[in-house]
């Protein structure tokens, strides 16, 4: 209008010759919003629809804020274990203890935890084998002879 600088909100007028120039001014203050994220692989900002696939520290001005994006990525993974176990397994990465075998998968992080599991169960082959196979053991036993005959 004229040249001056306005840090108010407010309404000016300025008259040139027979013209009235009016400004109707509003300064809204300006800010920085911080967002700190951590992702898997990648990560899209809501606030410009943008696709990240390395950390770092990322700007975007929306109007009078400034958007400011802490962003941390992290490779994702799998980690694979097979394991024979008697009659149950007490999985340490998830505390759960399974009794049947088969594969089971848990995600901590960006990394899937998978747990290919082969359950054996405690058995005995029969009365009158000489040997008895538990799981992981074998003990034997003697086989059992004919009663003797009466004289």
């Amino acid at each position: 209008m004229n040249s001056q600088t306005y840090t108010t909100s407010g309404t000016y007028t300025e008259v040139v010759g027979c013209t009235t120039h009016e400004l109707v001014l509003t300064i809204n203050t300006s800010g920085t919003i911080t967002a700190t994220e951590t992702a898997c692989d990648s990560y899209t900002w809501p606030i410009n629809s943008q696709t990240y696939t390395t950390s770092g520290t990322y700007t975007e001005v929306v109007g009078c804020t400034t958007h400011e994006l802490v962003l941390t990525i992290n490779t994702s993974g799998t980690n694979s274990t097979s394991i024979t176990a008697c009659d149950s397994y007490l999985w340490p990465i998830n505390s759960q203890t399974y009794t049947t075998s088969g594969t089971y998968a848990e995600v901590v992080g960006c990394t899937t935890h998978e747990l290919v599991l082969t359950l054996t169960q405690w058995y005995q082959l029969g009365q009158h084998t000489a040997a008895t196979v538990t799981c992981g053991r074998s003990t034997t036993r003697p086989t059992p002879t004919a009663a003797p005959t009466p004289r």
